[in-house]
């Protein structure tokens, strides 16, 4: 037997409340789901955000006080011909008559010749993860580079003429050694090349240094051309 079609123009009939709880029940479950997928989203993004918001603040924090430190060399060589060295301490007493304590042993002993020169404030030596205390901008004889406010290790002996790329300044290594130290911000070496330039350094799978190819202190390093140097540590 045919089934009566209802003419097209009859309106449907109203949905039953089993059809009514159904489609309430079916928004619900798609509204749960999209804001369960959202807060997903946020929670995965925001250690990822949270972590890269804060540590690179640090790392560009030692990056500019490098550059700082870089620009302060050259002023330096304008000055006295050579980055600070044994041969140059008589000089800047002469000229500044500096009762800081100048000399070879530690980085902080070399680096004293920029304060003593009048170049740069002391803050321009901290670096997060070698620094063990930041600067209190003493510059007296006590107060001038102490224990644990320099960040950087020197490579006494260069100068502005020596080949491009080599670093003179490196913040970031672990005491002694070439590799560098996880506690720095990112876990990235910065260096202060001879011509002022500023790079963030690389690191092999073991946490070495590399540089021209090799580990920093390997004697082959062909930017030492034979004489692997004998780095001055921060105290």
């Amino acid at each position: 037997m045919m089934e009566i079609q209802p003419p097209p123009d009859v309106p449907a009939p109203p949905p039953s409340d089993d059809a009514l709880r159904s489609r309430r029940l079916f928004r619900r479950i798609i509204a749960y789901g999209i804001i369960s997928l959202v807060v997903l989203i946020i929670v995965g993004l925001v250690p990822s955000w949270w972590g890269k918001s804060r540590r690179p603040h640090e790392l560009y924090r030692t990056l500019g006080n490098a550059k700082q430190l870089g620009l302060a060399l050259m002023e330096f060589e304008k000055d006295y011909g050579k980055y600070p060295g044994a041969d140059t301490i008589a000089e800047v007493r002469q000229r500044t008559g500096t009762s800081l304590s100048l000399g070879t042993s530690s980085s902080n002993h070399y680096l004293r010749q920029l304060l003593a020169a009048d170049i740069l404030d002391e803050g321009a030596f901290y670096s997060r993860g070698t620094s063990t205390k930041r600067p209190d901008r003493r510059i007296d004889v006590s107060g001038a580079l102490e224990k644990g406010e320099c960040g950087f290790a020197y490579v006494p002996g260069l100068d502005f003429s020596s080949p491009p790329g080599t670093p003179v300044l490196i913040a970031g290594l672990i005491h002694g050694t070439d590799r560098v130290n996880p506690a720095v911000p990112d876990g990235v070496a910065v260096l202060v090349c001879v011509d002022g330039t500023v790079k963030e350094g690389i690191t092999d799978k073991h946490g070495h240094l590399i540089i021209g190819g090799k580990r920093l202190l390997d004697p082959a390093n062909p930017i030492w051309k034979g004489l692997p140097p004998s780095l001055a540590w921060p105290e």
